[in-house]
């Protein structure tokens, strides 16, 4: 369970890297069930490696996964910090292929006073400079959020540089991780990555108050 610290920590800055969440034994299983479900949803079409690609629902599509949605070690957590009414999303997983622009998954404003959180688990080993997401801390409270929307402009066009950087100079907390991590954010803050290997892969959990 999460201590006043961490709660603490997701109120002021949007996230949580929760560490050795899930022994090693866990994380092969998953990775295996992911490859699995994966080549069900493609139809038994091979990844190209060529563009990002995304399966949605994911997990749901899987009994061993499905648990994943209950189990108190993501459960637990998201209960803490949404309420006692914590209702089931939906699940996804991702390919990825270049970097992923920064933005909030605020379906566009739809979500800015509405809070959700997001659970992701990527399936290797993700740091700095291998793709792992970075998160602007703070950037879903609406105050900063909204000095931050020019970065909705880049990630249509790679091209600008609304703060005079590109995306990846952009500040932003790198959270790293094993398979055996867990991400929780807020979906507004502002989130991205940069410069990861083709191939990277994650499953994706997002939870909402009642």
């Amino acid at each position: 369970m999460l201590t006043t610290g961490q709660i603490a920590h997701f109120e002021t800055f949007g996230f949580l890297v929760l560490r050795q969440v899930f022994s090693q034994v866990e994380v092969s299983s998953m990775q295996s069930e992911f490859d699995a479900v994966w080549s069900e949803a493609s139809g038994g079409r091979p990844w190209s490696g060529e563009t990002t690609e995304s399966r949605q629902p994911f997990c749901e599509m899987s009994p061993p996964l499905t648990k994943l949605f209950a189990d108190d070690r993501v459960f637990g957590p998201v209960e803490q910090l949404l309420g006692p009414n914590v209702i089931w999303g939906a699940s996804g997983a991702t390919r990825y292929v270049g970097d992923s622009g920064w933005h909030a998954d605020d379906y566009n404003g739809l979500l800015d006073t509405y809070r959700a959180i997001k659970v992701v688990m990527y399936l290797e080993p993700v740091e700095k400079d291998t793709g792992c997401l970075r998160i602007i801390p703070g950037s879903h409270h609406r105050s900063f959020k909204r000095a931050l929307r020019p970065l909705d402009e880049r990630d249509s066009d790679s091209s600008l540089a609304p703060f005079g950087v590109p995306g990846s100079d952009t500040p932003g907390y790198p959270m790293e991780t094993q398979p055996t991590d867990l991400l929780i954010f807020d979906t507004r803050a502002y989130h991205g990555a940069f410069g990861g290997r083709p191939g990277r892969s994650n499953i994706q959990m997002v939870y909402f108050p009642d």
